[in-house]
């Protein structure tokens, strides 16, 4: 956080891991200032397929809304794609719930 202005935070991140505030594709392992007030996320978590208990937000490996907590999807994706709410790195194409 001291090498960021007044106001701004530096949260470490890892090497797929978003940053919170912006888009965009992050591959390095660089970390970045964001505003204090950024939306916060939830790191993404591998439970199992199939999961013994309803996933949470940002668990997985879920393969349909019935795996899901709530009121929770099960968000599909493809290959390394984002998933709306959540940060970290992800298994290949295995979906979380969102």
């Amino acid at each position: 956080d001291d090498d960021c202005v007044d106001g701004l935070v530096c949260p470490q991140r890892g090497r797929y891991d978003d940053v919170p505030g912006c888009n965009g594709n992050f591959r390095t392992r660089k970390d970045f200032c964001v505003s204090e007030d950024a939306p916060t996320t939830k790191r993404l978590t591998y439970v199992g397929n199939p999961p013994a208990t309803q996933l949470q937000e940002c668990e997985g490996d879920c393969d349909t809304d019935d795996d899901c907590a709530g009121t929770l999807i099960c968000y599909q994706r493809e290959y390394m794609h984002n998933v709306p709410g959540c940060y970290g790195n992800t298994r290949n194409d295995d979906d979380y719930c969102a």
